[in-house]
């Protein structure tokens, strides 16, 4: 392995002595070290030759090394389990999330307001599960945008605008209706759905583990 590392550039030496450290200080054994590098290194060594570093491939020191890390709750207990990443259940939890604080601040803003005006629910309904949709939209692009060519981040741009488009026509609609189609509650009524909507999600994102669609930083490929 010492060899190996002698034959790494300057740049990528630097890289792999802090992933060293990082997993020293995280509890790592020597021999587990060892284990870890010894068929990323070479490859690497390798590479290097066509002017690609340990960065580029591996992404920065702490993200290669946490997944080499075991993560900790607050209780101390081991949350090694994936994330659901279910499109349905991400969906909803962003639904419930956008509905929970839309009901909430609207309520909220028509309880101390002289002349309370809150959404009709058919469109506050519409207006949550389209955003809902396009926050997955941002999610399950998000990487792909990053790591392959202009056209294929041109085409996530572009699916990402329609989908925009399209909310913000539903949402349009959605408040063109008639009041018998679309009746507005009252603040009270509001706030409470929108707890209501808030209290939901937090207890099927505790049971289900779900994935947040704003969290593209976790996507899983």
């Amino acid at each position: 392995m010492e060899e190996y590392l002698e034959q790494l550039t300057s740049k990528n030496r630097d890289y792999f002595h802090t992933v060293i450290r990082q997993l020293t200080d995280a509890g790592k054994s020597d021999e587990e070290i060892k284990t870890i590098l010894e068929d990323v290194v070479p490859s690497i060594v390798e590479k290097q030759k066509s002017g690609l570093t340990a960065r580029a491939l591996l992404g920065t020191p702490t993200a290669y090394t946490d997944q080499f890390i075991e993560k900790t709750t607050a209780s101390g207990k081991a949350n090694d389990k994936p994330k659901n990443t279910n499109k349905y259940l991400m969906w909803l939890d962003s639904f419930l999330l956008l509905m929970g604080v839309l009901a909430v601040v609207n309520g909220a803003v028509g309880i101390f307001s002289k002349t309370p005006q809150t959404y009709g629910i058919v469109t506050l309904v519409l207006m949550s599960a389209g955003a809902a949709v396009v926050m997955y939209i941002m999610y399950n692009n998000y990487y792909k945008a990053q790591t392959e060519k202009n056209g294929s981040r041109w085409k996530s741009f572009a699916i990402l605008t329609l989908a925009m488009f399209a909310w913000i026509a539903i949402f349009i609609l959605a408040s063109l209706l008639p009041k018998s189609f679309n009746p507005s509650l009252s603040p009270i009524a509001t706030l409470i759905i929108g707890a209501a909507a808030l209290g939901i999600r937090y207890l099927l994102k505790k049971r289900y583990n779900i994935q947040s669609a704003m969290d593209g930083s976790q996507r899983q490929n």
